[in-house]
């Protein structure tokens, strides 16, 4: 992504609920997966992006986060919205990369991960922050995957030219269960998480891009890439989603 793609890229994501599918009851439901937590657990949501789910775990789990990101924007709208909310007490979003992070070990009881462990692949996250787990701590995570074995040409070209590591659920779990973590379950996100906040907002935000940068065919194509991917959705959705899985450190 070259300087001026990047810059659209950003513009395109400012001031948007969320980075990715995701919605309150869904982060809910699989946060109602995690037993034997304490009252107030600790908390590390890596990759948060503007955080909407950040503030969705604040409200669902009465205990205290460290939120993550390397886009120093999006953690500054973050503790802006924590302020408003009255939750700097608890939420403290700090600047990092999730490859080289700096915490004490056993420092969380649960790491959070929605659609951002593509950027380090899954096994490497598992590796890699298994030793900031509590005993019997939880990672949860949520990753693109195919829905169906039987998928039109179109889509499979479509998504693995951007990430040829898009795996079935059942390929992700059987993987899993090979790790020194216990599986604890997955759930998928139904359709109107991807929408109600993220690809609806998306489009209003894009068309109003489109007007702005209408004699700018370089910007307009990076508008037109992020369309399509809407566009493939609306045809292709019975076909992959996004899933959550939870697993838990084995002492």
């Amino acid at each position: 992504m070259t300087a001026n793609q990047e810059q659209i890229f950003f513009e395109i994501h400012t001031d948007t609920p969320r980075e990715g599918p995701g919605n309150f009851e869904s982060t809910k439901a699989v946060y109602s997966l995690l037993t034997e937590l304490p009252e107030k657990p600790t908390i590390l949501d890596v990759g948060c992006g503007p955080g909407k789910q950040t503030l969705d775990l604040a409200k669902i789990s009465n205990g205290k986060i460290i939120a993550f990101d390397n886009h120093k924007p999006y953690i500054n709208k973050l503790n802006e919205m924590a302020a408003e909310f009255n939750l700097s007490s608890r939420i403290s979003g700090q600047v990092g990369d999730m490859n080289d992070l700096q915490f004490a070990e056993n420092s969380f009881d649960v790491i959070w991960a929605e659609g951002s462990v593509y950027q380090m692949g899954i096994g490497k996250a598992l590796e890699l922050w298994k030793k900031f787990l509590k005993p019997n701590g939880y990672i949860v995570f949520s990753e693109l995957c195919w829905l169906r074995n039987d998928r039109p040409e179109e889509i499979e070209n479509y998504w693995n030219s951007f990430y040829g590591e898009i795996k079935t659920i059942d390929s992700v779990i059987k993987f899993l269960s090979n790790t020194d973590y216990k599986f604890i379950g997955s759930f998928v996100l139904p359709d109107n998480a991807w929408w109600d906040d993220y690809y609806t907002p998306l489009t209003n935000r894009i068309n109003e891009l489109k007007k702005k940068y209408a004699n700018d065919p370089k910007a307009m194509q990076v508008l037109e890439n992020e369309s399509l991917e809407m566009e493939m959705h609306k045809k292709y959705s019975a076909y992959y989603g996004y899933s959550f899985f939870v697993v838990r450190k084995v002492n």
